[in-house]
């Protein structure tokens, strides 16, 4: 997993997400506006750069200028495990790329709580283990001052025999579907990579990165860590309100939430991240997603004669029970949890990332990756057993020759 940074000054293309970006033109399809914003920010650039590394900076962007605008998610036919939205975002290449958010469906509901319930536990076991290891034993990746766990998650008997593959399994296989469907290709085979747990308590963040050499990555949120927690203790939720501005505070208002930046131009990204972004394996693997210019959506502008507005941050809250499946190569990252006393769900009191007990201010989720699957094709062909003559001596219509392709896929987990 390599981290991407971001650039200054080349802001290529999100202005049109307000509106074209985000849903279809003259789509009837129904949407709803939850669970996240667009964000404008008027120092994108010292967003990124202070998101590409550590540490961060107690007062960054502490006089930042910000506006927000609900998401506006086009929902898709539910089935399985999952209610299923999508919000369409451009990319500097001109094409246009899927996020899908998941959300339980009732049934499936407590089948997701019992989730939830072993994914704590086994969380709280890691981490009291790796307490007792060397910290350059540990695999720290894009975390910085939580928990990064093993990346064997679900290799492990107690998830394996756990609904826990099957509901991440299905959230990739449909978010595939549905993206052949829009983007009119064909389905892209996935098989699951790896897993693993990773916890952020008051402070912790992730840094500014990709999943190279994935296909579909994701998470599913399993606490929030109070994120989601007003002063009240009632749900607060950035997508549920209207057009917001505001100055200061962006911590508190998006601390804990998961950031893309979709249409940060890449000579941004490499100037950040200080090596060329896309990489070669970067420019492989989206050759093979095969992205393109979805029908009815307007991509970002392309070339330098289009105006380039800045950059704008698609930002998401970590609801629990809530699963996110993206593009691997799309930049992102999660901004620090807010250390703020004045919140309803307190905070610890050490910043030791390996604590035994998860507190009630623990953000813990389940990140994936999910990489290509190649089929496998048989084929079966159905032949005469013998020719016959008829009686002028030539052949019998011969029985028609039926090809069949049988398409087989490694089990998700």
């Amino acid at each position: 997993m390599k981290r991407a940074a971001v650039d200054p000054a080349s802001h290529l293309g999100l202005k049109e997400a307000r509106g074209a970006a985000c849903s279809r033109s003259g789509s009837t399809a129904p949407q709803e506006s939850s669970g996240g914003s667009w964000v404008s920010l008027d120092q994108p650039r010292a967003l990124l750069m202070q998101a590409a590394a550590p540490p961060w900076e107690r007062d960054a962007l502490i006089d930042a200028n910000f506006s927000t605008e609900p998401v506006a998610w086009e929902r898709n036919a539910a089935g399985g495990y999952w209610e299923h939205a999508i919000v369409w975002c451009p990319v500097p290449t001109g094409a246009t790329v899927a996020i899908h958010r998941f959300t339980a469906r009732q049934p499936a509901e407590a089948t997701l709580e019992s989730v939830k319930t072993l994914i704590h536990n086994l969380a709280r076991d890691e981490m009291a283990a790796a307490a007792l290891k060397d910290d350059d034993e540990c695999d720290a990746a894009s975390n910085v001052g939580g928990y990064h766990g093993e990346r064997d998650l679900c290799e492990r008997l107690a998830v394996r025999s756990s609904p826990l593959p099957s509901l991440l399994g299905d959230a990739v296989q449909r978010a595939s579907r549905f993206e052949a469907s829009a983007l009119r290709r064909m389905p892209i085979p996935t098989r699951a990579d790896e897993a693993w747990v990773n916890v952020l308590q008051p402070g912790s963040w992730n840094m500014l990165h990709t999943h190279e050499g994935s296909t579909y990555s994701g998470v599913l949120y399993v606490a929030d860590g109070g994120c989601c927690s007003d002063e009240t203790g009632e749900t607060d939720e950035i997508g549920k309100r209207s057009v917001m501005s505001s100055r200061g505070e962006l911590m508190r208002h998006f601390g804990g939430r998961l950031a893309f930046a979709t249409n940060a131009p890449h000579e941004l990204l490499s100037d950040i991240l200080g090596y060329p972004y896309p990489s070669a394996d970067i420019d492989s693997f989206q050759a093979h997603y095969d992205y393109k210019q979805k029908p009815g959506v307007a991509g970002a502008p392309r070339g330098r004669d289009h105006l380039e507005p800045p950059v704008r941050f698609l930002v998401l809250d970590p609801t629990p029970g809530t699963c996110v499946v993206f593009p691997s190569f799309l930049p992102h990252f999660v901004l620090p949890i807010a250390i703020d006393a004045t919140r309803a769900t307190p905070t610890v009191e050490s910043s030791d990332r390996r604590g035994t007990e998860l507190a009630r201010s623990t953000r813990l989720s389940v990140a994936f990756n999910f990489g290509a699957s190649e089929p496998v094709l048989l084929q079966l062909w159905l032949l005469p057993s013998q020719p016959k003559e008829n009686g002028s001596g030539c052949d019998r219509q011969a029985l028609p020759r039926v090809k069949v392709l049988l398409e087989v896929v490694r089990d998700l987990y």
